[in-house]
C-alpha cells in the first residue's frame, strides 16, 4: 500500500500519488439512509443508515445502521446477516480499504470485498468475548481491483443481543502523476494532466500521445506527421496545449519516440492485440485441379472474432471469411506464379497479413 503524510480538507485527503480519504459519518441525520451521500468521494452505501450511537467509543458520532437487540426500538433489521449486509460500491478500485467495527461481541463483524464480476477477492473477519461497548477492531484489505464491498455479522443471533455498528471508512485511490485523476480513468497515468485533454478522442492524454497517425508506435511517420504541420495550431501535434506546434511538443516527441503512447488508464485501441497467422500456405497448384489453404490464424485477446479476407488474389481464389478457407482451380491462363496476400482482422481493426507466392503447373 503506498503511504503519504495527507493534508485533511473536510474528509477528504490528497497527497502526491495517492487519494487518501475518511469518511467518519459525522455529517449525517440519525434514522436516514446514507445512499450517495459521499458519491464525491466515489463511494454509494445500500442498505444503511446514519445512526445516532452516542456511547460510540471513538467520537460519539453517526454512524451506519447495525444489528441490534429486538427490544432495542430502533429500526434496523432484527437479524444482521449477510442477507441484511451494509453494502458499499466503490466507484474507482481503491488500494486499500479499512473500516472500524465497534462493540463487536460473539456474532462477530465480517467484511467481505468483491471485483467488478462478483467474485470474492477477501474476506477479514472480527470476533468478541461477548456484547458491550468498547470491543471493537479494524476489517482491512489491500487487494486490486475492489468494487464491492459487504459488511455484515457472520454468526448472528438475534436473543443474545449482539450489536455491530461501522465507523470511519478510510480507503486509498492510486494517483501515479499526482494530478488529481485516479490511475484507473487518468489517460495519462505517468504525466500530469488534469484537464484530460485528448483532441483525437483515441483515449490517450495529448500530454503522452505524439502517436500522430494511430497505428500505436511513435515512429518516423509520425515525425513526418508533425514536421507537416509545425509553427501551426494543429490540435493532436500540440501535444503541451499552449495553443501551437513547437519545439515544446517536438520534445514530447523526442522523448516517446519508438515508444507507444501513454500509458492510459482508460480503454484505448491499443490495448487490442493484432491477430497472428500460424499456417503455412502451400505454394504449388495445378490446373484445373482444386487449390486449398485453411488459413489459421490467433489472437492473444480472449474471444475476438477474426475476419478473413484476400487483399490480392488471382481471378476465381475466394476465401471463406469466418473460417479462413481459400479455394481456387486456376484455369490455364494461370499457369505461372500467382500472387496472393492474405488479411486477417479481429473485431477492433487490428489486423496481420501474408503474402506468398502460388506457382500453378500445367496439367
Amino acid at each position: 500500500m503506498r503511504t503519504c503524510a495527507p493534508v485533511v480538507l473536510a474528509t477528504l485527503s490528497f497527497c502526491s500519488h495517492v487519494h487518501a480519504a475518511t469518511i467518519d459519518f459525522d455529517d449525517g441525520t440519525p434514522n436516514t439512509a446514507i445512499g450517495d451521500t459521499y458519491a464525491a468521494f466515489g463511494v454509494t452505501f445500500v442498505n444503511a443508515q446514519f445512526w445516532d450511537y452516542t456511547s460510540n467509543p471513538l467520537d460519539g458520532m453517526s454512524l451506519p445502521i447495525s444489528m441490534l437487540a429486538l427490544d432495542s426500538g430502533t429500526p434496523f433489521p432484527s437479524v444482521f446477516d449477510q442477507a441484511h449486509a451494509i453494502v458499499i460500491l466503490f466507484e474507482q478500485p481503491p488500494d486499500a480499504v479499512s473500516i472500524t467495527a465497534l462493540d463487536v461481541g460473539l456474532a462477530g463483524a465480517r467484511m467481505d470485498v468483491y471485483d467488478s464480476a462478483g467474485h470474492l477477492l477477501a474476506q477479514d473477519t472480527l470476533s468478541g468475548a461477548g456484547s458491550g461497548v468498547g470491543n471493537f477492531g479494524q476489517l482491512s484489505t489491500e487487494v486490486a481491483d475492489v468494487r464491492r464491498i459487504e459488511l455484515y455479522q457472520p454468526f448472528p443471533n438475534p436473543d443474545n443481543g449482539d450489536g455491530v455498528s461501522f465507523d470511519n471508512l478510510s480507503f486509498t485511490v492510486g494517483d501515479s502523476d499526482g494530478d488529481g485523476v485516479p490511475d484507473e480513468s487518468d489517460n495519462c497515468i505517468e504525466i500530469p494532466n488534469a484537464d484530460q485533454r485528448d483532441t483525437n478522442a483515441d483515449g490517450f492524454g495529448n500530454v503522452c500521445d505524439a502517436d500522430l497517425n494511430n497505428d500505436c508506435s511513435i515512429n518516423f511517420g509520425d515525425l513526418a506527421l508533425f514536421k507537416s504541420v509545425f509553427a501551426s495550431t494543429d490540435p493532436d501535434a500540440d501535444m503541451n496545449g499552449d495553443g501551437s506546434v513547437n519545439f515544446g511538443d517536438l520534445a514530447i516527441l523526442k522523448a516517446t519516440f519508438l515508444g507507444q503512447p501513454g500509458p492510459s488508464g482508460s480503454p484505448t485501441e491499443c490495448d487490442n492485440s493484432a491477430p497472428t497467422i500460424t499456417s503455412t500456405p502451400p505454394v504449388t497448384a495445378t490446373v484445373g485441379l482444386l487449390y486449398t489453404y485453411d488459413v489459421e490464424a490467433t489472437d492473444p485477446d480472449v474471444g475476438d472474432i477474426l475476419t478473413f479476407s484476400l487483399d490480392v488474389a488471382p481471378a476465381g481464389m475466394t476465401i471463406d471469411p469466418s473460417s479462413g478457407l481459400i479455394q481456387w482451380t486456376p484455369d490455364g491462363t494461370q499457369a505461372g506464379g500467382n500472387v496472393v496476400a492474405v488479411r486477417v482482422t479481429d473485431v477492433g481493426g487490428r489486423f496481420t497479413t501474408q503474402s506468398f507466392l502460388v506457382d500453378v503447373a500445367e496439367n
